[in-house]
């Protein structure tokens, strides 16, 4: 055997090298699977990540928005154009490269932009190959990240009720090469009395989600599906023909009492309002809600609808028995249609008492106007004599109960901007005891009558703090008084005597929208006086009644047809 000078031999450095080999190979191929496996687990973290971020998005529309209904993708149509919005406008993308789709409504009195899509597509990213992403796009909010490719699976839709909640939760399947599931999974609880529906899921199979494992907790009748055609919103709407029908009329003359009885459009703070105006022999606006009679006074911007108070439901109940006719019928006129009789504020010898709310104590002259000082007018900081009524009020008959989830924070106008400041002629200065005229003053007493449902500036926007954005944040609760134009749109006249609108009811009470300042320093407020006309008085005169506002649901459910002897009643 042929040995090295050392006394190895050939064969031994030959099984020696092959040993080495053989340890390097087997070294290098754990150093590759711990890198392959690392590699793995950060594109696994970053699929978990992206899917976190997008069910992130839509859990925080959720919170804020208040989702409502959540409905199939139209096969086609606007829904698709929104859904299709999002897609690179060079890809080769059509309809049908759409795994999944799931429409998102939230409550339209929280944003303008109330659906939502939540979907998944894949586009061509070169000719052989393709991207696939998954979405949510909600008006301007667009959340796109790129995941692995479509369970086989279809996307679920799942409800569970007790007995006053129900639970509903989503499943998207995303699954990557290896089998693993990186889906969307969103939750979401609500109240069931709040009318959240469920549309067309059935048919959401060309986007692959379907509705599954409806039931509850415990035994009990199934709630019917809400109809939309019953909404409280749709129901106004069709008296006046459709939204474009009303549109199409003519802006009325405000300078003439009620005019053509109907439905009209005007532009509020935050879109297009729809207001009745005219006799309420001819209107069909009355409403019974959480155990009280109202007055439909319009559909908000936002899609609330604004009522004002007209007495209480045992009232209508028993209307029929004390006059003898055996039909019930919706209060007319007299003190049932009103809470109490109170003063606006307390004192009248400031400008600051003509506010909602107003700067520093009682007693303390105000010496500006605005500021952020409690010596300014305006400076919202102590509540107003009739503010404290209506919060009591609102506390004990509305605050806590069921019905309350259907409140919606819509703003109240207690417009303080001077004459001046809207086209009249300089006046005043808006503080102390300034010889004064505010802006409804000039827009309802000159001879061209120009109300509006517009509120100038945000200070003057009472909301709760729930909205900062359009309104001042500083109420209690949703709750606070007609202004004079509201009044004036629905037919009443400055001065001018008119038993036959809608909102008379013989008796004089309150509205939130200042007047002057007098020549002596007394601070004076519009209300609508016993005649049906609009006039002033000062803010300390106790003969005045007291008819609260509120805003509720769009989607509130109604029976009835909205007369007198068939208001319609919330179900």
């Amino acid at each position: 055997m042929i040995k090295n000078t050392k006394g190895i031999t050939i064969v031994e450095i030959i099984v020696s090298v092959t040993l080495v080999s053989i340890v390097l190979i087997l070294l290098l191929s754990i150093f590759i699977t711990v890198r392959n496996e690392d590699e793995r687990n950060k594109i696994s973290s970053n699929l978990l990540m992206n899917q976190v971020l997008i069910a992130r998005e839509i859990e925080s529309d959720f919170l804020d928005l208040g989702l409502i209904e959540i409905a199939s993708c139209a096969d086609g149509g606007a829904d698709n154009d929104s859904v299709l919005s999002i897609l690179p406008s060079s890809s080769s993308i059509t309809k049908e490269a759409i795994g999944y789709c799931l429409k998102l409504i939230y409550n339209p009195s929280k944003t303008k932009d109330n659906v939502g899509y939540l979907l998944q597509y894949s586009y061509g990213f070169s000719k052989d190959n393709l991207i696939t992403v998954i979405g949510y796009v909600r008006g301007d909010k667009k959340t796109v990240r790129e995941t692995p490719v479509l369970s086989d699976t279809n996307g679920l839709v799942k409800n569970k009720c007790g007995e006053k909640v129900c639970a509903v939760s989503i499943s998207m399947p995303v699954v990557n090469e290896e089998e693993e599931d990186y889906g969307i999974n969103l939750s979401y609880i609500f109240s069931k009395d709040m009318g959240f529906k469920f549309t067309d899921l059935e048919l959401a199979n060309n986007y692959r989600f379907e509705i599954s494992n409806t039931y509850v907790f415990e035994p009990e009748e199934p709630e019917p599906e809400p109809n939309p055609d019953n909404f409280l919103v749709n129901e106004i709407l069709a008296q006046g023909g459709g939204v474009s029908a009303i549109k199409a009329k003519d802006t009325p003359d405000f300078n003439k009492i009620n005019g053509i009885s109907g439905l009209y459009a005007a532009e509020d703070n935050y879109d297009t309002s729809y207001y009745y105006r005219g006799l309420k022999t001819e209107l069909n606006n009355n409403l019974i809600w959480g155990s009280f009679q109202w007055k439909i006074v319009r559909i908000n911007g936002d899609g609330s609808i604004r009522l004002v108070y007209n007495g209480t439901e045992a009232q209508f109940n028993d209307s029929g028995t004390l006059d003898g006719t055996g039909i019930n019928t919706v209060n007319d006129t007299g003190a049932n249609t009103q809470i109490i009789k109170s003063v606006f504020n307390s004192r009248d010898d400031d400008a600051k008492y003509v506010g909602y709310m107003y700067g520093g104590a009682d007693g303390v002259a105000s010496t500006q106007r605005d500021g952020l000082i409690p010596a300014a007018a305006t400076f919202n900081e102590t509540s107003s004599t009739i503010k404290g009524v209506l919060d009591t009020w609102y506390s004990i008959n509305i605050s806590g109960k069921p019905f309350e989830s259907q409140v919606v924070n819509n703003l109240f106008c207690n417009d303080r901007q001077l004459r001046s400041e809207v086209g009249g002629d300089p006046t005043g200065e808006g503080f102390g005891t300034n010889f004064t005229y505010y802006a409804p003053n000039y827009r309802l007493s000159t001879t061209t009558k120009t109300p509006t449902l517009k509120c100038g500036q945000q200070n003057d926007c009472f909301t709760t703090s729930d909205d900062t954005e359009k309104g001042n944040g500083k109420l209690t609760y949703p709750v606070g008084l007609l202004t004079a134009d509201e009044a004036a749109m629905a037919g009443l006249l400055y001065n001018n005597a008119n038993d036959t609108n809608y909102l008379y009811t013989g008796q004089n009470w309150w509205s939130l929208s200042p007047s002057h300042v007098g020549s002596s320093g007394e601070a004076g407020e519009w209300f609508v006086h016993s005649g049906g006309h609009l006039y002033q008085t000062d803010v300390n005169l106790s003969s005045s009644m007291v008819r609260p506002a509120i805003s509720i649901s769009s989607v509130t459910q109604v029976s009835g047809e909205g007369s007198a002897t068939d208001p319609f009643k919330a179900i």
